[in-house]
């Protein structure tokens, strides 16, 4: 007689056997007894856990909120669950490096009984309708990441658990991230940072003396090797989980500048007013009219640039041709990515310098509209290269394409008041939503990270509100996007850091009447206008 065929949550458990011997079909018999009978019903099948492994200083918070914010943005519903945060929350007195040393027993037991809580939180907001969650600890050794996945699977045989370690040897790295800790972690309030570097130091010789890297070819993991210089990735399955493999294989921090810009002005296109808020978050006309977004979408879709448009093309080819030239100066780190893709070693004393007939380190990538390759035009004999994407092309309003927002209002008030119920979600008749373009963004979200060199986008106001919003991060609501400002000539710079990302924006308006009027070159340079850091809140590792 043969065998009947494995079902899907057999097949989980025997599966998570190989996690660790204590854990064993026998235990789940009731789970499995129940999924037999009653099915999944798709309550916890697709959801994901991600499980950072690691010693403190390796970046593992900074790749839990990334991942987080990314899959936030995509519109999952995804947290990150740190247990170094819930452990300051409940400790009743300072807990310096003796209390993450292997050998006091006390201290140890607190650990894991603190870690089992914050885990068992995340379960239970999975259980209450979450997608993917991260679970930010260190667990070093195979007998807590055993207890993780058992726990785990106990909730649900068929929850994805995926664990994500993060490795680094490089000294330069390690000093630059010990500092950070050291500096910006509340654990070191008020303490001197040479006292709090030396008990970091000791912190992590004693998680040294206990670690036990991923080295089974039966654990589901993504190991990181010096953030996304070498990843290994073994039986990684589902659709999430090698979203977000691919997405870890394109994050670094090497510190180079991504440029957001609207297309030059176009005739019959909305007056340009140097007013006062060209640097807030929100958009002014929201803010006078805040029933309704702001749409200016009357303009016929082959639009070219006016004297005005091509006058701000202009001047942004010369502020990214010096933008660029003082970046190549100033910083090796896209020299030594260079020498490792064309696989030559140590000639850093050959490093080109630039010149009128170089080519500047930029990549661009604009709409398919014409107005977009215009403003682009005067980059095409500068940049490395020019790309074409529809994704970038405007939030398609489909039938209403053509109508002012009081238009909209007045023949269709009732669409509106569906818009206003999910903006984010929300699909314009014959159009499409914004969680429809963030679909189609994901490819260039995914280029701009693993992007070496500084890179442009030129593209329009309501594609870039939902790009802006991806590095804008945790701090504004997908359904806050349409909200979010962003004024033609003025050129929004982001570069990324460890908070995040750190923006500048460079307003152009009062520069490009300036050389409409003298019809000269000048020494005038764009407005800078507020710095700030987008997105990030700080996290700090157990």
């Amino acid at each position: 007689m043969s065998a009947e065929p494995e079902n899907e949550v057999s097949k989980s458990l025997r599966d998570s056997q190989t996690i660790s011997p204590t854990i064993t079909v026998d235990e789940f018999e009731d789970k499995i007894q129940e999924f037999n009978q009653k099915g999944d019903e798709g309550h916890w099948r697709g959801k994901i856990v991600l499980v950072l492994v690691g010693l403190p200083a390796r970046g593992k918070s900074y790749i839990a909120y990334k991942t987080v914010t990314y899959l936030r943005w995509r519109g999952f519903k995804a947290d990150l669950f740190n247990v170094g945060k819930f452990r300051r929350q409940k400790a009743t007195s300072p807990q310096d490096q003796q209390f993450f040393d292997s050998s006091n027993a006390s201290a140890k037991a607190q650990r894991e009984e603190l870690a089992e809580a914050v885990l068992e939180q995340l379960l239970d907001w999975l259980e209450e309708g979450g997608d993917a969650a991260v679970f930010d600890a260190t667990n070093t050794t195979n007998e807590r990441r055993a207890k993780v996945m058992k726990i785990c699977k106990r909730r649900s045989p068929l929850l994805n658990v995926v664990f994500v370690e993060s490795v680094c040897d490089n000294p330069k790295v390690l000093e630059a991230n010990y500092k950070e800790k050291a500096t910006h972690s509340p654990d070191y309030k008020d303490m001197p940072l040479e006292e709090a570097l030396k008990d970091l130091i000791k912190r992590v010789k004693n998680y040294e003396k206990v670690y036990e890297p991923i080295n089974d070819d039966f654990t589901s993991y993504i190991k990181l090797i010096d953030l996304s210089a070498k990843v290994i990735c073994n039986k990684v399955y589902g659709a999430m989980a090698h979203s977000i493999a691919s997405f870890l294989m394109s994050i670094h921090i090497q510190p180079r500048p991504i440029y957001l810009a609207r297309c030059g002005h176009v005739k019959g296109g909305d007056e340009i007013n140097a007013y006062t808020k060209r640097d807030s978050l929100t958009n002014s006309q929201l803010t006078r009219n805040s029933d309704g977004p702001h749409i200016p979408y009357t303009l016929p879709l082959d639009s070219r640039l006016d004297s005005r448009g091509q006058t701000f093309a202009v001047l942004l080819k010369e502020f990214l041709t010096q933008k660029c030239q003082t970046y190549w100066k100033e910083h090796n780190e896209l020299w030594d990515y260079i020498q490792n893709y064309l696989q030559i070693k140590d000639i850093d004393e050959h490093k080109p310098q630039m010149n009128q007939t170089t080519r500047l380190p930029l990549v661009v990538y604009t709409s398919t509209l014409a107005r977009a390759q215009e403003t682009a035009k005067p980059l095409l004999q500068y940049a490395q290269f020019v790309e074409q994407h529809s994704s970038l092309n405007m939030l398609d309003m489909g039938d209403l394409h053509g109508m002012t927002t009081d238009q909209i209002r007045d023949r269709h008030p009732n669409i509106l008041k569906e818009w206003a119920k999910d903006r984010y979600s929300f699909r314009w008749p014959g159009g499409e939503s914004q969680q429809d373009k963030t679909r189609t963004l994901i490819p260039l979200v995914m280029e701009l990270e693993r992007q070496r060199f500084p890179a442009v986008v030129l593209s329009h106001a309501s594609t870039l509100q939902i790009l802006y919003g991806y590095f804008m991060g945790m701090s504004v609501p997908q359904s806050q996007y349409y909200a979010l400002n962003v004024p033609q000539e003025v050129v929004i710079e982001l570069t990324p850091s460890q908070y995040g990302w750190i923006e500048k924006r460079y307003d152009f308006s009062s520069q490009v009447v300036e050389r409409l009027r003298t019809r000269e070159r000048s020494s005038s340079q764009p407005q800078t206008l507020a710095e700030r850091t987008l997105g990030i809140q700080h996290y700090t590792e157990e």
